[in-house]
Order: C-alpha cells, then structure tokens, then sequence
C-alpha cells in the first residue's frame, strides 16, 4: 500500500518573519538541545521521505534517474503501479497518518532551524489533510473512471510521457507493462463495490469509447512506437539485444497494455445500467464535505469554507470586469480594434518564443544557473484538443541533467497567436520550467520540493502568464486587456461553477442563473458543457484562479507596504522560495522579505 508525504501536501510583520526560509540560518537558540533537536529532525524528515519513494515506483522514477546513487534501496522497490487501496488498507494508512502525526508533534518547533520549520509546518498540513481526506465516511469518494482524466486516459499519458534514460529503466519497461493489468483490476473492483455503495460518478459511454480507440489502434499505437524508438537509441547495447528487448517489449504491450484496456471497456459495458451519480460530490451523504476537504488540500489550505471560496471567485470576476469597463469607457476604441483582431505575437515556433522570454524575464526574476529544456509534440492518443490542454509540462528529476521538458498539442496550427505565447509563458518560461529550475537551485529539501500542491503550482503559473504579455513590445495596453480577458474571466467563473456544482448541488439551471448574475452569459449548450465538465473534475479550475488571487494580493500587499522600496524581482524570489507548498508557507516567506526589506529601508 502506498504511503507517502507529497510524492502520486510593520511590527505585525516583522513578528512573522522570524520563520524564514535559509537552511543555514538559525534560530536564536544555539543550545545543544537545538543542535540535537535540529539532527533528529533532519533524520526523521529524511526516513519519511525515503519511506515515501521506495513505496512508490513510480514517485522513483518520476524524482530520481539514479536512485540507488541517491542513496534508495531498489531492491525495496517493486516495479510497476501498484494497487487501488482495499478498506483494509485505507485503514492501515489512516493509523499510519495519525502515528506520523504523532512523531511530529514529539518535535520542540522552536528549537529547530527555519529551513526545518518550513519542513515541520509543510508536513504538519499534509498529515492533518490527508487524514481529513481519509476518513473512514470518505471511503469509496475518490473516482478512478471520471472522463476526461479517468484511469485509461491517466494510463495513455502516463506511457506517452515514460522516459527511458538508462539501461536499468530500459529494462523495468517489461514489468512495468505487466503490472498495469493489475493495477486495472484493483481499480475496477474498487468501481464496482463503489456501485453497490451509490458512490460512483462517471461517464460509462465516454470511458468505453476512449479504451475502444486504444484497441482500435492496437500494436500501431504512438505508446508502443514511442519505447520502441527509445530502445533503439542505447547504442551501449549490441543490436541483436535491442532487437531481443523490442520483441519483449511488443509482447508486454500485446499481452498487458492492450488487455487492460479491454478490462476496462468490458466493465464499464457490464455496469452501465447500474447507480451513476450524474451531478456532483453533493448528492453523496458526505460529499459536501468531502469537497470541501478535497478543494482545502488543492489550494493548499486547511479548513476553509466552500462559501468563502466562492465569494472569492466572484470577487475575482467583478474585480476584473470593474477594471476592464473602466479601461474601455476611456479607450473605446483602441479595446474594439484589440476585440476585433488580436496582433499576433510576432513567433512562428516555440522555441523562438522561449529564448526571448528567457533574455526579457531577467529583469523581473531571479537568474538560475541551468534553463535547458525540450519541447516536443504530445502523442495524438493523448487527445489534448479533447481534453482541452494547449500543452503540458513534464516535473523533472532531482537529479541528473534536470532538463525541463514541454509536451505541445500538434493540432496548435496558430502559434503566432497571443494565446500560445499566454501558454508558452505558463508552461515554459517564467513559468513552470522557470519555477523547477528555480526550486532545483535554491531549495535545499527534497520533502519540499516534491510537495506540489497545486495552488502556488498552477497559481503561479497563471501570475507569470499574464505579466509575461509585458514582454512583448508592440502590444499597447488594450492588447494585454483583452489578451487576458478570457482567462481573467473564464477560470474564476468556473471555479466558482465548480464550488456550485459539488458543494451547492446546483443542476444545470442553477448553474445558469451564476453565470447570469457574474455577467457570463452562455447558451444552453455551453452550460450544459461546462455542467459535465466540471461534475467530473472537481477542483481543477480552483488553483489557478484561486492561487493567481493570492499572489496578487500579497503582491498588492507588498507594493503597499514597501512603496518605492518595493523590487518585483525579490517579491518572485519570496514567493519561489516557498516553494510549491502550503498557504501558511508561501505567505511567511512573502512577510520576511517584506520585514526585512521594510528594516532595511527604516535604518539604511
């Protein structure tokens, strides 16, 4: 069963900056029993965190090319995905969270480094919210066939995007392949005892015409072409073993990928016509409150109210609406010309886009030491335009060359347009790639690093997306309004649809009144879209819109506090430096800049 931490969590202000974010500095206490404190904390922060990858193959992979230089025993590594948790092993990790809690709060907080403190804090609101996500009421909650990201399509992408960079991984493809039967069974079983309790939520039709493309296809499958391509790039091995190990690998593919995929189909087929709940987490007995749990861990929060949530969205929305009517009642005419054509972006490859982004970004962020990266078109089995994903990034290893990598949907006919630069600048540069490359270089922990939670993840992206159209010269101010104005608008207002939907129990008129009253206006058809859409991703839209209205805030903060001592260049490094963690962290780390900065302006 798989355990782990993160890896599948002015007088005002200069009191709160005394938990700031340098492993080499320390508390005031120096004492001995600091000294101890300090190195058995870092030893227990360290087995969690080894407990956590040798229980996961795939978090192995994922974080590490050479784990075993890393110090992880491989041969306590199973090779492939593992098992849906039974109610047996739900408990075993419920008693396993709460002894972790235990061992935590056995810890003096004071006496340990502010580094350490971070990992203390970080740790301390992953426990508390994957107990809360675990309780024995949630059993059976989590959705393994929701479209457009149920298990088949998590699979087609999974595969896709295996790197294959040294010939022990090239050896663990075999394995690997056959144990994804397995996994599919263990989901499946768990669906179906999932129906007999009314918990299930999906779209049987869509799951069984996305496993029939894949038998469609068969052995011309992008998946199976792509490791076969990748075998054949080891010149370290002889030809005829290549050639050896590609047969294994097409019969792996042939005997367990493809069979999966009909496991799937045929369940699904065979529980059509039993319960399907169609309208969201709130027409289950706990299931406002398992969302609301579940939307608390996405946004890296802990207990917060689904009303205060939504309130937030709408803020967000008629905030920004206020800002763009103002603008346009005085430039009426420049914001028609920017409705009525767009300028392009002046880039005819994502490349050229990047390098220019890197050279401007300078100015607003700090400078890493590695920016090399690699883009590359997503495998059409990965159906991006169906799923709505203009690109994707890759999280790349802890070690190694740590190159960052982008996956780009090849039906993108128009990368001239604003809106692929907008998804560049996300994805790539100052965004995701920028970020990584940033926490490789100046976060000294692991557990930290490999947190992800989605709000300072996707969050920030969002804020370094819209600033980026400052990079582009020739674009007047009417340009960057309406530019942003869909994304501005869109992720928001259906956040807000998705806190309506799971929390609210709103059906589909609900839902159209909230687009009315935030100034959406739809038809039927569009409501209806977004209505399946988000009853099946609960939370996906919450951290982007809800993480860009929190850095902004303490932006705005900032620049209130600081006036012309305010740098955005140490603001970005503030907020970076966090790392993609916790609310309580990210907003620590954005008061101790302030403070000292404030410091320094009072006495210097």
């Amino acid at each position: 069963m798989k355990k782990r931490l993160s890896v599948l969590l002015l007088i005002p202000l200069l009191a709160l900056a005394i938990s700031s974010c340098s492993r080499t500095e320390t508390p005031a206490d120096n004492s001995a029993a600091a000294k101890a404190a300090q190195e058995q904390f870092d030893a227990f922060i360290e087995e969690q965190y080894r407990f956590a990858i040798e229980d996961s193959y795939l978090a192995m992979h994922m974080y590490y090319q050479d784990p075993a230089a890393a110090g992880f025993d491989l041969s306590a590594v199973e090779i492939g995905l593992g098992e849906v948790p039974t109610e047996e092993e739900l408990q075993e990790d419920r008693t396993y969270f709460t002894s972790l809690l235990e061992a935590l709060e056995g810890f003096d907080r004071s006496l340990l480094t502010r580094a350490q403190q971070d990992e203390y804090d970080a740790l301390d609101w992953e426990v508390r919210s994957m107990l809360l996500l675990n309780e024995e009421r949630f059993n059976y909650y989590e959705q393994y066939f929701a479209p457009p990201n149920s298990l088949d399509t998590q699979i087609i992408s999974l595969m896709s995007v295996w790197d294959i960079r040294n010939e022990r991984e090239l050896k663990e493809i075999v394995p690997l392949l056959d144990s994804i039967p397995a996994y599919v069974d263990s989901a499946v079983a768990y669906t179906k005892k999932q129906q007999e309790k009314e918990l299930l939520m999906t779209d049987f039709d869509k799951v069984i015409s996305s496993c029939e493309d894949v038998l469609e296809i068969g052995t011309d499958s992008f998946v199976l072409e792509r490791l076969l391509e990748k075998t054949d790039e080891f010149d370290s091995i002889s030809a005829a073993e290549r050639e050896e190990l590609k047969k294994e690998i097409r019969a792996a593919f042939e005997r367990s990928y493809l069979p999966a995929f009909e496991t799937m189909r045929d369940a699904m087929e065979e529980m059509k016509d039993g319960f399907n709940n169609t309208e969201g987490y709130a027409k289950f007995p706990h299931g406002k409150e398992y969302y609301a749990a579940l939307l608390n861990y996405n946004l890296g929060t802990y207990g917060e109210s689904c009303e205060d949530f939504l309130a937030t969205f709408e803020d967000c929305v008629a905030g920004y609406l206020s800002r763009f009517q103002g603008y346009y009642v005085q430039n009426v005419e420049a914001v028609q010309k920017s409705i009525n054509q767009l300028p392009s972006s002046g880039f005819r490859d994502y490349t050229s886009i990047l390098e220019e982004i890197k050279v401007k970004m300078l100015a607003d962020f700090p400078e890493v030491k590695d920016l090399t990266y690699h883009i590359e078109n997503a495998d059409p089995e990965e159906k991006l335009t169906e799923r709505n994903i203009a690109a994707y990034f890759v999280t790349p290893c802890l070690d190694g060359d740590h190159k960052q990598q982008m996956r780009v949907n090849p039906d993108n006919e128009d990368v001239s347009s604003l809106e692929t630069f907008i998804t560049v600048a996300h994805e790539g540069f100052p965004g995701h790639m920028y970020q990584y490359a940033f926490f490789h270089d100046n976060i000294e922990s692991d557990y930290i690093k490999t947190l992800s939670i989605d709000l300072m993840v996707e969050g920030y992206a969002v804020y370094v997306m819209f600033d980026s159209l400052n990079y582009l010269d020739h674009l007047n101010e009417a340009d960057r309004l309406v530019a942003s104005l869909d994304d501005q608008i869109n992720q928001p207002v259906i956040a807000g649809a998705d806190v309506g939907v799971h929390y609210h129990g709103w059906g589909v008129e609900e839902l159209k009144d909230y687009f009315y009253r935030n100034s959406f206006p739809v038809d039927d058809a569009t409501v209806k879209d977004i209505y399946d859409y988000v009853k099946f991703t609960p939370c996906a839209y919450a951290p982007y819109a809800y993480g860009y209205d929190f850095i902004s805030d303490l932006r705005e903060n900032a620049e209130t506090v600081l006036g012309e001592h305010f740098e955005v260049k140490e603001f970005n490094r503030a907020i970076l430096t966090a790392g993609p963690s916790p609310q309580v962290l990210v907003k620590r780390h954005v008061y101790t800049y302030i403070a000292k900065t404030a410091m320094h302006a009072t006495f210097f």
